[in-house]
């Protein structure tokens, strides 16, 4: 799903006004019924203690009075407070204040201590709470009263309504923009703007719903998007049904390097999870003091030895050895359990110029990199980095609240960069291609915030790249099913008590769920699903009968 910049729906509006000739007014009272539809919908006991409607004085504040006279029209207690005077509401907005003054509508202005002490009793005692103060026009950070006001609204503890998204909220980013709503429902108007949907941004979204305000569907097909939400039938052409002369051989041999001794679990989940994902095979390359216990371990997964260093972990003496196991393989997944060594940086120089076949890198694998980056620019094929908040600030340089603060952006640049796909791990994970797009992830859970459950994405992404030539999108699939199985598994296991061996155990359950949603039950049984007999295994006449009718419908 197309996902727009503040930038993008506004030329959507310019377009839909100036070319096609459909008044702003008129978008404006779309919205204002659609809004007004939502909180019949989740807010109905609310709305009979009364409305309070916070209006800014720009075109936000226009759907806010649209809003509150359709309310006020149906006979619910309204009351709309203006914050700035009035003189300053021009426009479709102003038409909309004008009409709500004529027929009644109590408004204050609030411009002063008196009005804002009125305003914070009015917010504690109404039942819903509609925010039409700022839309997606807001760049800078809120300041004076329109600060005070915004932490009135989160202190009432009153249902809140956001018109479009929550005011303080920049609309690109999803960051606070010094202070922002905590809004209960959000009707976004038009199209989902980025910031409703990526980290921090959805945390004060609330329900979120869309509300069609009659922009025409060629303006929209036509405004070209660089980012996106994942959505299971996006990416349900990774889960068609498999051809049934298929082997091991058709769908990839993934190899992982990694492991050291003490990070045994991190090479071995990898490797689970790649053939939990589908991939035919998956060989698994450990330093040879592990090499013993990793046969112990895994039972589907194939280890071979490599030559350690003298901290038992990887260096230059493996690299030849790994490029030996690397014929005939479709992906190399590089790094789980690795551990940061000089000789451990070395390997990694000197093995990934060298590989032909797209690359998985993830946690040691990104710290040993991310001095040495340019080794990047010398891959011969795609590269994948699937880093955490703090790889991603020791591949940048950033601090990492300044990457947790403009995830989407810090791994779109990154991305571009160095020609690389970035999945930025977290909460609405960031999937961002080297062309410049990018895609947030909604699956996932605060309950996968715990050790390996990265070391399973890894095996998953490989696992995916290993079966597709599609290299980006088997990305974006294998992101949202691994947060597809992390939801299932907290189903049962609740968050605080799930692990990475949950993820694993339920990524084949995602895997099928997916399957389904991609194949009805007649597409997925073909030719062999017969509609002339009954459940009971009986034929059945009737419909024999209906095929032979002259209608253009048989079967």
């Amino acid at each position: 799903m197309k996902l727009l910049t503040a930038e993008q729906m506004r030329e959507v509006d310019r377009i839909t006004i100036e070319d096609v000739g459909l008044p702003g007014i008129v978008l404006m009272e779309n919205a204002a019924a659609g809004c007004v539809s939502v909180i019949y919908e989740r807010h109905p006991r609310a709305i009979e203690a009364g409305v309070c409607v916070v209006c800014g004085t720009g075109n936000n504040g226009g759907d806010g009075f649209a809003i509150a006279r359709h309310l006020w029209n149906t006979g619910y207690d309204v009351e709309i407070f203006l914050i700035g005077s009035a003189s300053k509401v021009k426009g479709d907005a102003k038409i909309n204040h004008d009409v709500c003054e004529k027929i009644g509508v109590p408004i204050m202005e609030v411009t002063g201590e008196e009005e804002m002490e009125i305003l914070v009793q009015e917010l504690d005692s109404a039942g819903l709470i509609v925010d039409a103060l700022f839309g997606t026009g807001l760049t800078r950070d809120v300041e004076g009263t329109h600060r005070q006001v915004i932490e009135a609204i989160n202190e009432a503890g009153t249902p809140v309504f956001a018109v479009d998204l929550p005011s303080g909220m920049h609309s690109d980013s999803g960051r606070p923009l010094g202070v922002c709503v905590y809004a209960d429902t959000t009707g976004t108007l038009a199209m989902p703007k980025i910031g409703l949907y990526t980290h921090p941004g959805y945390l004060y979204t609330g329900q979120l719903y869309s509300i069609d305000i009659s922009i025409p569907e060629f303006v929209i097909a036509d405004i070209e998007a660089r980012v996106f939400l994942t959505e299971g039938r996006e990416i349900a052409e990774h889960f068609a049904p498999r051809e049934i002369s298929g082997h091991k051989g058709t769908y990839g041999h993934v190899l992982v390097v990694g492991g050291k001794v003490g990070t045994t679990g991190a090479p071995a989940m990898s490797s689970e999870a790649v053939l939990r994902s589908g991939a035919g095979l998956c060989s698994l390359a450990v330093p040879e003091g592990i090499h013993p216990y990793m046969v112990q371990k895994l039972n589907e997964v194939m280890p071979h030895p490599l030559p350690e260093a003298k901290d038992g972990g990887l260096g230059p003496e493996a690299v030849a050895k790994t490029l030996e196991l690397l014929e005939g393989k479709t992906v190399l997944a590089l790094g789980p359990g690795m551990g940061t060594s000089e000789a451990a940086r070395k390997f990694m120089a000197e093995l990934l110029p060298k590989v032909e076949v797209p690359m998985v890198i993830d946690a040691d694998g990104l710290n040993n990199l991310a001095d040495q980056l340019e080794v990047l620019r010398q891959c011969k094929s795609h590269v994948v980095l699937t880093p955490h908040p703090g790889e991603m600030s020791r591949l940048t340089g950033l601090p990492t609240p300044d990457v947790m603060g403009n995830r989407l952006a810090v791994a779109s640049d990154f991305a571009r960069k160095w020609g690389v796909t970035v999945v930025l791990k977290g909460a609405r994970s960031v999937i961002a291609s080297p062309e410049g797009e990018a895609w947030i992830n909604p699956t996932g859970n605060p309950g996968m915030a715990t050790a390996g459950t990265g070391d399973v994405l890894t095996g998953v992404v490989a696992g995916f790249l290993a079966q597709t030539d599609r290299a980006v999108g088997a990305v974006v699939a294998a992101v949202y099913v691994h947060g597809l199985a992390g939801d299932i598994a907290a189903e049962t296991k609740g968050e605080r008590g799930l692990i990475a061996g949950d993820l694993l155990d339920k990524l084949a359950e995602a895997v099928k769920e997916m399957e389904d949603e991609a194949r009805p039950w007649e597409e997925a049984f073909g030719d062999a699903y017969d509609d002339d007999w009954d459940e009971d295994g009986e034929e059945d006449d009737e419909d024999d009968e209906d095929d032979d009718d002259d209608d253009g419908d048989d079967r």
